[in-house]
């Protein structure tokens, strides 16, 4: 069975966490915060870990990376070298650079890498994507988004995240 070890045990760690434990494959937590990652550990039934104790597990098939951008690099750059796949949230790295090492190392160790866009595949954005694609609603020329942090924890829609302007003519 495959196991997964989280690193980052924030607030978009937490939906992921939430997610790798209904699936049962939530192994281990790691959080520069220990006390996020002992209360992620015992919220949703895994272990406890720092980053290396996870890498050097074994059993661990792979990473999921929920930390902030600056750090996204050096972390998955590491999982992959310790023979871990890797799921990272977006954005994959804040440089062509960065992204293009992240890459590199995949590759070199043989290993998957995958940037989380879950919204992207939201029902009402591959609508919308059909809308766009069919014509519907004319020529697309511009697209505004604008994030609430007040929605962020909505689970009514997660569409009402974002507000989409779109100009077409």
């Amino acid at each position: 069975m495959t196991k997964i070890g989280l690193i980052g045990c924030g607030m978009w760690g937490r939906n992921l966490a939430r997610n790798l434990a209904q699936l049962n494959v939530l192994a281990a937590v790691a959080d520069r915060h220990d006390e996020n990652a002992a209360e992620f550990a015992a919220q949703f039934h895994s272990q406890q870990r720092d980053f290396d104790a996870i890498l050097a597990d074994p059993s661990i098939d792979g990473v999921v990376i929920a930390t902030s951008a600056p750090s996204h690099d050096q972390l998955a750059i590491a999982a992959l070298q310790a023979g871990k796949h890797v799921y990272v949230e977006k954005p994959l790295s804040l440089t062509l650079v960065g992204a293009t090492s992240i890459a590199n190392a995949a590759e070199k160790a043989g290993r998957r890498v995958m940037v989380g866009h879950l919204i992207r595949y939201h029902a009402a954005f591959c609508e919308l994507q059909a809308q766009v694609s069919a014509g519907a609603i004319g020529t697309l020329r511009h697209i505004q988004a604008i994030a609430w942090p007040w929605a962020a924890s909505a689970t009514l829609n997660r569409f009402c995240l974002i507000y989409a302007r779109m100009i077409y003519r």
